[in-house]
């Protein structure tokens, strides 16, 4: 065995072939001398071939920093000694069992160099683990995989169909869902932030997302709202009765958009329409029998 090689397979009387591990570069010359029936060759083999160094990563991808979902930047980087002629970057979303490679688009970019660049990752790539290939002159170089941690506290819950009384005057502050830092848009994704103090519009659809921990949600929770705003009750805006009846409230006869008479008190609170403005209604008119009364 020489100085600057060893023999790291063969090279026995049962095997004919030979693998050398060159631990300097440079010029060499490979001679072979073999015997057969314990005759040697007339000639020995001679090959001539140059020794190049192989290159090593030097420098293994780290887990970096965990990252808000659809916030932030982070890069994974390797360093290598020796000639590189390609880097390509590869995903497993499977903790290793299956790699493939990653092009540039978002979120990725960058994926063709020693160091990678994920910008605002979807909370999908939560725990996603990430590898580079180096092409060396002997060879591809597999690095350490480096896993990617994106946080995402999930959408706010509530009920989904949310309604309303237009009287109330109902704004988005009046929405009730369960969550923190909520905030509300007017889209399901990107579109504008909607704010408390907006009146609320029948049939409109509102999208609320929640912040914990200096991450907003990635996904945010759709609430339709329903503001009803039913038409007044009918009825004589002059109604006489006797003051020998001794007439109340109740007396008074009102009719609904469907056509229902209400006499009772009851009524009006039970029914799914504007009863305050009916109130008002029935005590001008009160007031109204009054003023006959104390003319009688």
């Amino acid at each position: 065995m020489g100085a600057d090689y060893t023999i790291t397979s063969g090279g026995t009387s049962t095997d004919e072939s030979m693998t050398l591990k060159w631990l300097t570069t440079g010029s060499r010359t490979v001679t072979v001398n073999y015997t057969s029936n314990g005759c040697a060759a007339a000639s020995p083999a001679s090959k001539n071939l140059t020794v190049i160094a192989n290159a090593i990563i030097s420098g293994q991808p780290v887990d970096p920093a965990s990252i808000c979902s659809g916030a932030g930047v982070v890069s994974m980087s390797i360093s290598t000694i020796g000639a590189i002629s390609a880097y390509q970057w590869q995903v497993s979303t499977n903790a290793g069992s299956t790699w493939s490679d990653i092009s540039n688009s978002a979120p990725y970019s960058n994926v063709t160099t020693a160091t990678m660049t994920v910008t605002n990752p979807p909370s999908g790539l939560n725990n996603a683990q990430y590898h580079c290939l180096a092409t060396g002159t002997c060879g591809i170089l597999t690095s350490n995989a480096a896993t990617l941690t994106v946080n995402d506290p999930g959408a706010p819950t509530g009920t989904a169909a949310q309604s309303f009384c237009a009287i109330d005057n109902p704004n988005v502050n009046d929405l009730v869902v369960t969550g923190t830092g909520i905030i509300w848009y007017d889209a399901a994704t990107a579109g504008s932030v909607v704010a408390g103090t907006t009146a609320l519009i029948n049939g409109t659809t509102y999208y609320a997302s929640q912040t914990t921990g200096g991450c907003e949600s990635d996904t945010r929770l759709a609430v339709t709202v329903t503001v009803a705003d039913p038409a007044a009750p009918t009825g004589s805006a002059a109604q006489g009765f006797c003051a020998i009846d001794l007439p109340t409230v109740t007396d008074l006869i009102a009719t609904l958009f469907n056509g229902t008479a209400l006499q009772q008190e009851e009524q009006l609170s039970c029914h799914p329409m504007r009863w305050q403005m009916v109130v008002i209604m029935l005590h001008r008119l009160l007031v109204f029998v009054k003023a006959i009364q104390d003319l009688q």
